[in-house]
C-alpha cells in the first residue's frame, strides 16, 4: 500500500497557542487519512479574532475577482471554520474568537469536520465561480425574475447543495457524531430570528429568508434518522410559509435522496426544481 503524503500548511494570525494549533491540525490530517485516497495540500489559517478572518477573506476574494472577472460575494458564515479555494487549492479558515461560543468542543470540531468534507469534495477553485446554465438563465427569464434576485438564489442553492453533499459524504464514513452535535446547535431558533419573521414583507424577502434557512436544512437533511435532529428539523420548518414549507420538504427528502455525486448537476437540478415550484 502507497502511503498518503497529506499535508497541512499552518498559518497562525494573533495569539494562538502552538500546541491548539497542532491539535487542529493533527484533527485535519486524521480525517484526511480516513477520508481522502489522493494526496492533498490544505492550508490551515487560524485567527484569533473573527475581524482578522473576514478581513482576510475579504481580501483573498478581491484578489480571487480582480484576476477572475468574477465578483466575489460573501453572506457570512455562522461556522467558527469556513473553506475556501480562492489560491487553487483548499484553504480553510478557523477563527478561536468564535469558538468561545461554542456550548461544547463537538460542536466546533464538527464544523471543522465539515470544512474539511468541503476540502476533499470542493477543493477546486471553479467551485467558487460557479454561473447557472442558459437553460436555468432562460427559465428565470420566462418566469420573470429579475436578474440579481436570480443570481442571489442560484448562490444560496449552491453553497445549500454543497453542505449537503459534506454531511451525505461524512455520514456514509461514519463521521457523524460531531456533527449531530454541531446540527443541534446550528438548527436552533433564536429569539432574533422568531423577530424577523414576524416583521417580514413580500413575496421575495418571504423567500430569501426561507432559502437561508434552507441552507441549514439541506445539511443537516442527512442526519434526520437522529430524533433530535428531527424535531429541531421540523422546529424550523415550521417558521416558514406553509406552502414554501411544503416545498423544502418535498425537496430535501425526496429529490435530494436522488442527487448523484456529480456537483455542478445537483446544483442545477436544484436550483431548476426550486425555481419551478416557488416562483
Amino acid at each position: 500500500m502507497v502511503e498518503k503524503k497529506h499535508k497541512v500548511v499552518v498559518k497562525t494570525f494573533g495569539r494562538i497557542n502552538s500546541g491548539f494549533a497542532n491539535k487542529l491540525k493533527s484533527r485535519i490530517l486524521f480525517l484526511l487519512n480516513q477520508l481522502c485516497p489522493d494526496d492533498k495540500i490544505i492550508d490551515l489559517n487560524i485567527f484569533e479574532t473573527e475581524k482578522m478572518m473576514n478581513n482576510h477573506l475579504q481580501q483573498e476574494g478581491n484578489l480571487f475577482a480582480k484576476i477572475s472577472g468574477f465578483r466575489y460575494t460573501e453572506v457570512g458564515s455562522t461556522f467558527s471554520s469556513t473553506h475556501s479555494a480562492f489560491s487553487g487549492y483548499p484553504e480553510i479558515s478557523f477563527c478561536f474568537e468564535k469558538i468561545l461560543k461554542r456550548p461544547k468542543e463537538e460542536v466546533w470540531v464538527g464544523e471543522l469536520e465539515h470544512e474539511v468534507g468541503h476540502a476533499i469534495l470542493h477543493g477546486e477553485v471553479f467551485f467558487y465561480y460557479l454561473t447557472p446554465s442558459f437553460e436555468l438563465i432562460e427559465l428565470s427569464q420566462l418566469k420573470g425574475i429579475n436578474r440579481n434576485i436570480f443570481n442571489l438564489f442560484y448562490y444560496l442553492v449552491s453553497i445549500s447543495v454543497k453542505d449537503f453533499e459534506v454531511s451525505r459524504f461524512l455520514k456514509e464514513n461514519d463521521i457523524v457524531e460531531n456533527q449531530i452535535e454541531m446540527y443541534l446547535y446550528h438548527l436552533g431558533i433564536s429569539d432574533e430570528e422568531i423577530v424577523v419573521w414576524k416583521t417580514i414583507k413580500g413575496e421575495i424577502q418571504t423567500i430569501f429568508n426561507s432559502m437561508n434557512i434552507f441552507k441549514v436544512l439541506a445539511a443537516a437533511t442527512p442526519f434526520l434518522y437522529e430524533n433530535r435532529i428531527w424535531r429541531k428539523y421540523h422546529e424550523n420548518l415550521k417558521l416558514i410559509p406553509q406552502n414554501i414549507r411544503e416545498i423544502f420538504w418535498n425537496i430535501l427528502t425526496e429529490n435530494f435522496a436522488r442527487l448523484g455525486k456529480d456537483t455542478i448537476s445537483n446544483i442545477e437540478t436544484a436550483t431548476k426544481d426550486l425555481m419551478t415550484m416557488m416562483f
